[in-house]
């Protein structure tokens, strides 16, 4: 499992530093961590939306939400993750990364956590009252 997420936070690393990229690859299993906390929240807002809200209304406008919602989460998360280091001086002056790094790597885990929210949403639709949110039967 921490193959496949430092196999799809790769594709996005040049947004960030390599400091930080080689931290969270080596130093501590850091890609795991922010990755795993990336997938349940974006499930568990997944699932709430579909199962739990099945909003009749404004569904398009809500499942926009519910998935910046997730993203926000999970920018917020990957934000403390990696600045948490930084603060407590953990990290040698040599190996520092700045915040704008963490930033980034934060933006990094907010756009796959919504691409993440959309495959979910492809898979567990279905079975739910919003069959067609947000994708429109053609």
């Amino acid at each position: 499992m921490e193959q496949f997420f430092t196999t799809i936070y790769y594709y996005t690393s040049g947004m960030y530093g390599e400091n930080l990229d080689n931290y969270l690859y080596d130093t501590v299993p850091g890609y795991y961590h922010v990755g795993l906390v990336m997938v349940v929240v974006t499930v568990l807002a997944s699932v709430l939306f579909y199962y739990l809200f099945k909003p009749v209304r404004r569904q398009n406008f809500l499942w926009f939400v519910t998935a910046g919602f997730a993203a926000a989460i999970n920018f917020l998360y990957a934000l403390y993750y990696t600045v948490t280091p930084l603060i407590n001086n953990e990290v040698d002056d040599n190996n520092s990364w700045s915040v704008l790094d963490c930033t980034f790597f934060s933006f990094s885990n907010a756009i796959w956590s919504f691409v993440f929210f959309v495959g979910v949403a492809l898979i567990i639709k279905w079975w739910s009252a919003c069959k067609y949110v947000p994708f429109r039967k053609f």
